[in-house]
C-alpha cells in the first residue's frame, strides 16, 4: 500500500507539472493579437486563435491587443471653410490595430492609439474644410454637397500615416453632426430660404412662359384646323347646291308643271312651318293646285 507521504509528493509532483505548463502555454481568443516580448523584446505576433507555448515570465512576456473594430467619438469641434465661415463638426473614426508590434512600440494603448488618432483627424479634416466652398459642405443644391468625397478622402490620408507610424488601419471616417454655430444658424437659413425661392420664382416663370407658347401654338393649331373645316364645308355646300340644281333642272325638263307644283309646295311649307294653322277663303291662290285640273284628268 501506498503511504501517506507518498501520495503527497505525487500530488505535489503533479501540482509543479500543472503549474509548469500553464506557465508555458497561453491562449489566444478570436479577435486579440499578442505580442511575445524576450527580456522586452518584442520578437514574436501571434495572431491564430488557440494555444500557443511560451517560455516562463520573466523571460517572456505577453502584450494583448483587440484586433476588432473600434469606433471613436471626437467631441465637437469648430472648423472654417475656405470663405472663412464658421462649421460646428463632431467627427468619428473607425480604427483597428493590424500591426500589433508596431502598436506595441508607438503606442502601447487603446488610450494612445485614439490620442494619436485624434490629433491626426482634427488636423487632416481641418485642412479638407478649409479648402471647400461653403456651399459644397452644406447646401439644398443636387450634387453640390462634397462632404462625402472629402471624409473618404481624409481617411485615406490617415490610414496611410496610421499603418506606417502606430500600426492602426483606419476603416472609417464620418460626421455624427455638421452644422453651424447656434448664432449663425438663423441668417444663414434665411439665406438658404431665399435661395430656394429665387430659384423657385425662377421655375415657374419658366412654366410659366412655356404655357404661354404652348397656348399659343395650340391656338394657332386650332384655328387652321377650324378655316379649313369652314373651307371643306363651303366646298361641301357648294357641290349640294350644283348637284341640287341639277336635279331641279332635269325635273323641270321632264315634267314642268310637276316641277313648278312640287316647288310650290315646298315654298307652303316653308311658309307655314311645323303645326302652323293658316284659314284662307276657299278661292286662294294657295289652293289652285288643288283645284286646277287638266283636260286630260277631268
Amino acid at each position: 500500500m501506498m503511504t501517506a507521504g507518498l501520495w503527497k509528493a505525487i500530488l505535489a509532483i503533479g501540482g509543479i507539472v500543472a503549474v509548469a505548463a500553464f506557465a508555458c502555454l497561453f491562449s489566444l481568443r478570436e479577435g486579440e493579437l499578442v505580442v511575445v516580448s524576450t527580456l522586452g523584446d518584442p520578437r514574436r505576433v501571434v495572431t491564430q486563435p488557440g494555444l500557443h507555448a511560451r517560455v516562463p515570465w520573466p523571460i517572456q512576456t505577453l502584450h494583448r491587443f483587440e484586433s476588432r473594430l473600434r469606433v471613436m467619438d471626437l467631441p465637437a469641434t469648430e472648423l472654417l471653410t475656405s470663405e472663412k465661415k464658421v462649421l460646428v463638426l463632431e467627427p468619428f473614426v473607425v480604427w483597428r490595430t493590424n500591426d500589433a508590434r508596431r502598436f506595441l512600440e508607438a503606442v502601447g494603448s487603446r488610450a494612445g492609439a485614439e490620442a494619436q488618432l485624434r490629433d491626426l483627424v482634427t488636423s487632416k479634416l481641418g485642412g479638407a474644410i478649409g479648402r471647400l466652398p461653403f456651399t459644397q459642405v452644406i447646401s439644398t443644391e443636387p450634387g453640390a454637397v462634397q462632404i462625402e468625397t472629402v471624409l473618404e478622402q481624409v481617411r485615406a490620408d490617415i490610414d496611410r500615416l496610421a499603418r506606417a507610424e502606430l500600426g492602426v488601419a483606419v476603416h472609417g471616417v464620418g460626421l455624427s453632426h455638421l452644422g453651424l454655430p447656434l448664432q449663425n444658424e438663423r441668417s444663414v437659413f434665411e439665406r438658404m430660404r431665399a435661395e430656394r425661392e429665387r430659384i423657385a420664382a425662377g421655375y415657374r416663370s419658366e412654366g410659366a412662359e412655356r404655357a404661354a407658347g404652348i397656348r399659343a401654338v395650340a391656338e394657332r393649331e386650332a384655328s387652321r384646323i377650324l378655316s379649313e373645316a369652314r373651307r371643306e364645308a363651303t366646298l361641301v355646300r357648294a357641290r349640294g347646291e350644283a348637284e341640287a340644281a341639277g336635279v331641279y333642272s332635269a325635273a323641270h325638263d321632264q315634267d314642268p308643271e310637276l316641277y313648278e307644283f312640287l316647288r310650290r309646295l315646298e315654298a307652303y311649307d316653308r311658309i307655314l312651318g311645323k303645326d302652323a294653322t293658316l284659314v284662307l277663303a276657299a278661292d286662294s291662290p294657295l289652293f289652285e293646285p288643288l283645284f286646277e285640273l287638266t283636260p286630260e284628268s277631268r
